[in-house]
Parts: structure tokens; sequence; C-alpha cells
């Protein structure tokens, strides 16, 4: 990681700090979904009724991996990624990924 990796990080445990703290915000469960808001950045990782209807759309950090090797060649692919905050689009080498619109 880049020291610019660890200031984003570090500003986003300070914001979720504070706001959980002015809000009197003390579920963990709560306090982690605050600080996904602030640390993900990209394509959002929760559906909701506009993105079923219209799909997911946004930046991701998009890998390739061997679903017999996952651990080795995810870390070989992690280690290459400028922005770690994006969400990751995995697909497996030799598979082909296919989109469907669940409301057609």
């Amino acid at each position: 990681m880049e020291p610019s990796d660890f200031s984003d990080v570090s500003r986003a445990v300070i914001e979720c700090k504070t706001f959980c703290e002015a809000n009197n915000i003390s579920d963990p469960t709560n306090i982690l979904k605050i600080f996904k808001g602030l640390m993900v950045t990209g394509r959002p990782l929760d559906l909701d009724e506009t993105s079923l209807t219209t799909g997911i759309s946004g930046e991701t950090n998009f890998i390739m991996i061997d679903r017999n090797d996952v651990i080795r060649t995810s870390f070989d692919e992690i280690n290459d990624i400028p922005d770690l905050r994006k969400c990751l689009e995995v697909q497996f080498y030799g598979e082909v990924s296919i989109t469907y619109n669940l409301l057609s």
C-alpha cells in the first residue's frame, strides 16, 4: 500500500468516529455501515430498488483469478491495484460472466 492509502483510511476512521460520537451511534453494525460509506468508492456494494431495474454501475477493480488457486491468484492481482478502495469485480479464468435483468 502506498502512504496515500493510509491517509485515506485514517481520514475515513476519523470521520466515522466523529460522526458516530456526534450522533450517539454505538452499535457495531451501524458503525461498520457508516465506515463502509466513507471508505468504499466506485460501484455501491448494496442493491436497492433502482439497481434492480437499471443495474449496478460505477467503477470497480476488475481481476481475473483461477478458481483452483484463488488465494495466490487473487493476491497476485490485488498487488497490482492502484486504488484498493474500489469494489472488486472478479471473473474466473475460462468462465464467461452473464448478467441477468431479473425484471424483464
